[in-house]
């Protein structure tokens, strides 16, 4: 999403050159005429023929003209370059065992607890039965399917990320150099900082320039603009994937609920989430 919002910014930046070129030519055929007029006074004679010349003009020569304008050589759009994540050195048993893990998961069904299709208080999570009588524990035909050895993954795949590195959990900067970037990647715990983050990924991208080996990170901090809102409308102007939205401290109580009211309805339309930083708990993040 966030490349797309860039190249239409960058196709708006060259419209709009194209159209500040236009009216300099204008400028400079106006003044060139007022220098002509200055030399050469013309009766009103002269300025009834002109007027009938330029009216007697086919439409087709203005046709012409745009079409040329239209070929002018464009500048050429300036996108950031893509960089793929790193990818690790494996056999080609692990390569096929993951293949082979991704198609078995797409036929793996949906594991639920005894009695939750009935009872939402449940929930989603997986218990195991332990019923003497529960026919769900004797693997009856009819029952909802139970969790058990033969759905597990091959062994050379397992405990690996989809990638196929193995994850490592990373909580400070010295833990960077236990890490080898060949095999693994860096997940950094959720109970870490964002000032001890940020100093993780300045550390890793010094270790990158020493040693010339890139390092995957897979949970990377992700920064935002911040935007201040007076009110609902004022949303609509944001970028969402760069942007993030703080109301004013001097926006009344029935404005910010309007705010945060149309902030929600903005995130169900499909378009990405609005992040309001001082709004979490209404929000429900």
């Amino acid at each position: 999403m966030a490349r797309k919002q860039l190249v239409k910014r960058i196709e708006k930046a060259r419209r709009e050159e194209q159209k500040a070129e236009k009216q300099k030519e204008l400028e400079e055929e106006k003044k060139a005429a007022e220098a002509k007029e200055g030399e050469e006074p013309q009766t009103e004679e002269k300025v009834e023929e002109a007027e009938v010349e330029e009216e007697a003009k086919p439409k087709k020569e203005k046709g012409k003209a745009e079409e040329e304008e239209e070929k002018k050589p464009v500048k050429e759009l300036e996108l950031p370059k893509y960089e793929s994540h790193p990818k690790p050195k494996l056999t080609k048993e692990v390569k096929k065992a993951l293949k082979y893990r991704a198609f078995k998961k797409n036929k793996q069904p949906h594991f639920i607890r005894q009695e939750g299709h009935r009872y939402a208080k449940l929930g989603d999570k997986w218990r195991k039965p332990r019923g003497m009588h529960s026919k769900m524990r004797q693997h009856w035909g009819y029952r909802v399917n139970v969790v058990s050895i033969g759905f597990r993954g091959p062994r050379a795949a397992r405990g690996l990320h989809p990638s196929g590195f193995q994850e490592v959990l990373v909580h400070n900067v010295m833990d960077l150099e236990k890490i080898d970037p060949k095999v693994q990647a860096i997940k950094i715990g959720r109970t870490v900082g964002s000032k001890k983050r940020g100093a993780i990924e300045d550390r890793i991208k010094e270790l990158e320039k020493k040693k010339d080996v890139k390092y995957y990170l897979l949970n990377p901090l992700k920064t935002y603009d911040m935007v201040t809102v007076y009110q609902p409308s004022d949303l609509e102007a944001m970028d969402r994937s760069i942007q993030a939205a703080v109301i004013s401290p001097s926006v009344g109580k029935q404005m910010k609920k309007a705010i945060i009211s149309k902030a929600k309805e903005m995130g169900e339309s499909g378009k990405g989430k609005v992040k309001i930083l001082n709004a979490q708990k209404e929000m429900g993040e």
